[in-house]
């Protein structure tokens, strides 16, 4: 039997972020983004038996010393806030870290006095959970922090108002699974061992009152290996957590995080047809709406001083341009309305009833609008008594087209409910 060490340099690549904010990582966070990034190094432990070599361990080293970095340290965070720095200093992270904060002094109290971070430690045993999380989120409130990123910290936080939203934290599995109190570290990947999992990985969160509950931003996952040990399952894991946690923050900090519920809605960036059809919606419903104010209020009357047959003659030109861009509104209008509800809306409120009702009801109406649209400017002479009493109908419209109106606004910022997602839990 012989093991050798074998030092393995890797480096990988993201696309920069854009946005700038201020970050407060309690105790330490990983930046995001790696462009041309320092490598990351590290030592594996390799056995030969039965004339193949097998990875019995593997630890992480120094970027710059080549110094072993301690695993749990790793886990807790506590690197990753030197690669935060390291990231913000290099420009690879428009981001300021405002203030690093522990419970207790750490190896991370240490690093960000090396590299004259601002930090505090708040000891969370000296005083009870009310007080302690009062001190901790005052001083995130005096340093003006944006976003306040958990890496390894461990003591319970008691989110007030003004923060909710602006927590997160990453955990090493796939949540719910493998999570709550006392699961950190590398008792979760013992434990994700011993049951068998065929994969793991991490998720990153926005945190609540409750241990690992709140609404979920991302994961990522690894496959587990036959012949993982909880060291090595762990490493590459956060190899993973290294990608996720900086994505999350980008997309918060880009404004792309919508939370409906207790979901987190990623929205992609609108492609060209669906950007099109919107477009082909939204403006024909105001031309129409607009146009018809404008011609039945503001036109019509104009013309009031013209003689009776010229005030007739100019109604029939007026209405028989008016008549065409009603007639070809109403077609984009039906066209582009089932394309967005088929192609956007639909899929992403499947099984959402209420909202079925509601768009169903909004449809309803909407065909109503535009049946009345077609009357007041059509020559049919069945619908003459209609276009007599042409006031109460345009009014009648007009109300039709503000309720059609309100309810899609309703349906847009109701977002999707809280739907209650049933757990198995497996009982010895």
């Amino acid at each position: 039997m012989r093991v050798t060490d074998v030092a393995v340099e890797m480096i990988g690549q993201q696309q920069r972020a854009t946005s700038h904010f201020r970050v407060n990582a309690t105790v330490g966070l990983r930046a995001n983004s790696f462009e041309q990034r320092q490598p990351t190094r590290w030592r594996a432990r390799w056995q030969l038996e039965d004339e193949q070599w097998r990875m019995i361990d593997i630890e992480e080293l120094d970027p710059i010393t080549g110094e072993p970095l301690d695993r749990l340290g790793r886990l807790t965070g506590r690197t990753t806030l030197v690669n935060l720095h390291q990231e913000i200093a290099e420009g690879r992270l428009p981001a300021e870290i405002g203030l690093v904060i522990a419970n207790r002094p750490c190896g991370g109290v240490e690093r960000a006095h090396e590299r004259s971070l601002p930090v505090e430690v708040i000891r969370s045993k000296e005083v009870d959970l009310e007080t302690f999380s009062g001190q901790v989120f005052q001083r995130c409130r005096e340093a003006q922090v944006d976003l306040v990123v958990l890496g390894g910290f461990l003591a319970r936080l008691l989110i007030p108002v003004d923060f909710e939203r602006r927590v997160i934290n990453i955990h090493p599995s796939l949540i719910p699974a493998f999570c709550g109190q006392g699961m950190y570290g590398e008792r979760v990947h013992r434990a994700v061992l011993d049951r068998g999992c065929k994969v793991s990985g991490c998720t990153v969160h926005f945190c609540d009152n409750e241990y690992d509950h709140g609404p979920i931003i991302l994961q990522r996952t690894v496959t587990v290996e036959d012949d993982d040990t909880p060291k090595t399952l762990a490493a590459r894991v956060f190899e993973e957590e290294c990608y996720a946690y900086p994505e999350a923050i980008r997309l918060i900090a880009d404004g792309r995080i919508l939370i409906e519920g207790a979901r987190v809605r990623i929205p992609t960036p609108m492609d060209f047809t669906a950007l099109l059809f919107r477009l082909l919606h939204i403006g024909p419903a105001i031309v129409l709406l607009g146009g018809t104010v404008f011609v039945r209020y503001v036109l019509m009357p104009a013309a009031a001083e013209l003689s009776e047959e010229e005030h007739e003659r100019f109604r029939e030109r007026v209405m028989a341009k008016w008549r065409l861009i009603v007639a070809g509104g109403i077609l984009l209008l039906i066209v582009s309305g089932f394309y967005n509800y088929l192609m956007v809306m639909k899929p992403a409120h499947e099984g959402d009833k209420q909202y079925d009702m509601l768009m169903g009801i909004k449809m309803l109406l909407a065909f109503v609008a535009f049946f009345l649209a077609s009357v007041l400017t059509g020559r049919s002479a069945a619908f003459e008594w209609m276009r007599r009493a042409g006031r109460t109908w345009l009014v009648t419209l007009i109300l039709i087209t503000a309720i059609v109106v309100g309810l899609g606004s309703y349906l847009k910022v109701r977002g999707i409910p809280d739907v209650a997602i049933p757990v198995e839990v497996e009982t010895e």
